[in-house]
């Protein structure tokens, strides 16, 4: 079995429920973690138990949720991607009533109501999905060529936390890019001891693939912790790499990665890549 056969196979075990949400916040400039903190602190009044086991799995596991910006549009601004993974998503009632208690309860200062005007329909969903759990096994290649040997690039405009011997990864490579979502998708795989079996076949892959320079630039996050009553800052990188000969046998990863993200704070829609062409 090839190597994409193998990754393809593990990705199935994970599933993911994706919304894309559209929002309505008069009087207020909503941040992403802004409306992550409203929504989980709805959530936490709402019903607890949920609350535990969707923000505060097991202790070797991610929280079973995402929440990113979505596209940047006139008429579908300010809206934001919603993500639900595995066992999250048998909670998915209870999730979507806390948003609607979030939006009774307010947002910043003032507490200022907001509403949710629907889902919208993207191109980055195929109607089949919207709304319905599918598995990453099953996440598409976004560009039209053979995702073997297809020119790309790897693009991250939101910030990349990837560390290193305990420092931010300021540029990284593939292998740092491949290292950080074997990682990220782990997480989620029940059976990790097999997943982890295939790391380092990944790595070495990726340090023999043709690839470019990191061309980016620091990119830092600052946001405010009610739990702690202070400014954070979260460090980051934003820029690209390009793959001149495509990314051969590692093309699920990245697949998968454009709706798993990958480093620290994908719970806040960092690290996210975005797949271009060349």
């Amino acid at each position: 079995m090839t190597l994409s056969l193998t990754i393809l196979a593990h990705l199935k075990a994970i599933q993911i429920l994706p919304r894309r949400i559209l929002l309505s916040t008069p009087g207020v400039q909503a941040s992403v973690p802004m409306l992550r903190g409203t929504w989980g602190a709805a959530l936490h009044a709402l019903d607890f138990p949920t609350y535990s086991k969707v923000f505060n799995p097991d202790s070797s596991k991610s929280p079973l949720y995402l929440i990113r910006p979505g596209p940047i549009n006139t008429n579908e601004n300010p809206c934001i991607d919603f993500f639900i993974f595995n066992e999250g998503i048998d909670y998915d009632a209870v999730l979507l009533k806390a948003w609607g208690r979030a939006c009774r309860n307010g947002l910043g200062p003032n507490r200022i109501p907001f509403f949710i005007n629907g889902y919208v329909l993207d191109s980055f969903y195929s109607e089949s999905r919207i709304d319905k759990p599918w598995n990453l096994g099953e996440a598409e290649w976004p560009l039209l060529e053979d995702p073997i040997t297809s020119p790309c690039k790897l693009l991250f405009h939101t910030p990349l936390r990837t560390v290193r011997n305990g420092s931010l990864v300021e540029n990284p490579t593939l292998a740092d890019i491949v290292v950080a979502i074997h990682r990220r998708l782990g997480t989620f795989i029940p059976d990790c001891d097999q997943w982890k079996a295939i790391k380092s076949a990944c790595i070495e892959l990726a340090r023999n693939t043709a690839c470019s320079s990191w061309n980016g630039q620091r990119l830092d996050l600052v946001r405010w912790s009610s739990r702690q009553q202070d400014e954070l800052e979260m460090q980051g990188v934003s820029g690209e790499l390009l793959l001149p000969d495509g990314p051969g046998e590692l093309w699920p990863l990245l697949a998968a990665a454009q709706w798993s993200h990958l480093g620290k704070g994908t719970i806040m829609g960092l690290g996210q890549l975005v797949i271009d062409s060349y």
